[in-house]
């Protein structure tokens, strides 16, 4: 049987992700000034929803509940919650497609200059044990050794980039992907305190 993060609950066969609020406007920035459906989420509410859906597996599906008191659920409309929700998402799913490509733009610059390093450094390095006499063989063997060590440091930050860089970016990508298309409720619960 497949286990859960304990703090969710199953609903027609998705992941629940709870949003208690006084008010819909709670989840939007208040400060953006653009129309409603493009509104910027609040930081704090996006912190909370993305760190949900990081915990849920990324194969399993999930939705959005949103609880208010019955006075504002019954105003608002869940349609364009949904909307405005999903619109946020697919942006930043955008903006981590974006930084995803220049992070393998950046990784093949990085390649193109750690190769060009490393094979110069391999070249004055066959350069100088031609041309050196032999009593020079200590300052020839550590100027020999030093040119080897830089031309592999040159490579480090290639190999990372491509090794290890791009994997959060990844990541983050398909969650915002997956945000962009989660289904979001609204449902009225009895009054009190507010939680996101």
């Amino acid at each position: 049987m497949r286990e859960f993060p304990a703090n969710y609950r199953m609903e027609d066969g998705l992941m629940v992700i709870d949003l208690r609020l006084q008010r819909v406007a709670q989840l939007f920035n208040t400060f953006d000034p653009a129309p409603f459906h493009e509104r910027d989420l609040d930081d704090d509410a996006e912190a909370y929803i993305v760190a949900c859906a990081r915990e849920i597996t990324h194969r399993q599906r999930f939705k959005l509940v949103v609880h208010l008191p019955p006075e504002e659920a019954a105003r608002e409309n869940p349609h364009q919650l949904e909307k405005a929700v999903n619109h946020y998402f697919l942006y930043r799913a955008q903006q981590q497609r974006r930084e995803l490509r220049q992070v393998f733009r950046h990784g093949r610059w990085s390649l193109l200059v750690g190769l060009t390093a490393l094979i110069g450094s391999l070249c004055l390095r066959a350069v100088i044990s031609v041309l050196d006499p032999p009593m020079h063989l200590l300052i020839s063997e550590i100027v020999s050794e030093g040119l080897l060590i830089i031309g592999w440091v040159a490579m480090w930050r290639p190999a990372e980039q491509f090794l290890y860089a791009w994997h959060p970016t990844r990541q983050t990508f398909l969650v915002y992907r997956s945000l962009s298309s989660v289904g979001v409720e609204i449902r009225a619960r009895p009054g009190g305190p507010g939680l996101a």
